[in-house]
């Protein structure tokens, strides 16, 4: 399986359980291990832990099936935030970039809406 399927599969079987109100310990056993690497300001790991629950987050790189680069940049009237996953063990060189321009004049709820909806 891609690293792209996997991921889509994972979010599509993931979200009916999806949400605040799932417990981490409910992870599905075949989720994808995900390991959150944030070089930006503000990272909201947090919030991606609890509002994107289709993965199993992890604390160590090693273990993870992908390791996600979350950076941003100034960019005009806003900033912009790229997710480089980085394939690892079953996908490695499988990687894939996405981006997510956020305007200056968002608040900190619709930066965190768009960069969810950017990762799922």
């Amino acid at each position: 399986m891609t690293l792209a399927c996997a991921l889509a599969w994972a979010s599509a079987t993931g979200l009916p359980g999806a949400g605040p109100a799932r417990a981490a310990a409910q992870d599905p056993p075949d989720a994808v291990r995900v390991f959150l690497d944030c070089q930006t300001r503000g990272c909201p790991d947090d919030e991606f832990r609890t509002e994107i629950t289709f993965v199993d987050w992890v604390r160590e790189r090693t273990v993870a099936d992908v390791h996600v680069i979350l950076t941003s940049q100034d960019a005009g009237a806003g900033t912009q935030y790229v997710f480089d996953l980085v394939g690892q063990g079953e996908f490695e060189g499988e990687d894939l970039r996405l981006e997510a321009d956020v305007s200056s004049t968002a608040t900190r709820d619709e930066r965190l809406t768009i960069l969810t909806r950017t990762f799922v």
